[in-house]
């Protein structure tokens, strides 16, 4: 049946000696629950908050049940989710399923993700000359998490991991040793790979300037 064939329905009976009316018999056609507007994802820094919100329509009353991984959400039963206090586990997948007496239809999935955030930094240090310096970051986000250094404003080639070391710590020299990784990658003397200026190691980088 269509929509427009809703409505109240009678019949009239008769013969040669009358006729005679039914009761009224009302007719309601149900709409199955449909999407309008599909939730859209996004992203969120961490301790943040994020709505997702879905348009139905359909014959009422509409039930929605929201999920996270494909699992569903306790108490995830309205037209939107807010969700505060984010966290790394809180990413991920999410979709909405609405329906009523007439059927039902599952959402689009949707990605929340989670932007890059530094949840700690080596401190502020004064060494002294000529040691070994280590600087590290921990951060949280969506993987993968890519990492650049600086010094000094300027871009350092090839320290792209989260620890940064710095070789024979010279303030106030125009020239210091840098190296990234607390693995030995080549089969060099050298300990570290820690080359002085201005022999520059093939595997990790000396800066001369």
């Amino acid at each position: 049946m269509a929509l427009s064939d809703a409505g109240d329905y009678r019949v009239a009976v008769s013969n040669s000696l009358g006729s005679v009316d039914s009761e009224t018999i009302p007719v309601t056609v149900l709409q199955p629950a449909g999407i309008d507007e599909q939730p859209e994802g996004g992203s969120v820094s961490k301790g943040g908050s994020f709505t997702l919100e879905v348009v139905a329509s359909g014959s009422e009353p509409i039930s929605y049940q929201w999920h996270h991984k494909g699992a569903p959400i306790d108490g995830a039963t309205e037209s939107t989710l807010s969700l505060t206090n984010l966290r790394d586990a809180d990413m991920g997948s999410y979709h909405v399923v609405v329906s009523n007496a007439g059927g039902e239809e599952t959402s689009n999935s949707i990605s929340l993700l989670m932007l890059p955030t530094i949840t700690k930094l080596t401190e502020s240090m004064t060494p002294v000359k000529g040691e070994d310096v280590e600087l590290s970051v921990t951060a949280a986000g969506t993987e993968p998490l890519a990492y650049q250094w600086y010094h000094g404003g300027t871009l350092i080639e090839e320290a792209t991991s989260a620890t940064l070391f710095l070789s024979d710590f010279r303030p106030g020299t125009r020239g210091i040793t840098m190296w990234w990784s607390p693995i030995r990658r080549d089969r060099s003397p050298a300990t570290w790979c820690g080359f002085p200026c201005p022999r520059p190691s093939r595997i990790c980088r000396t800066t001369c300037r």
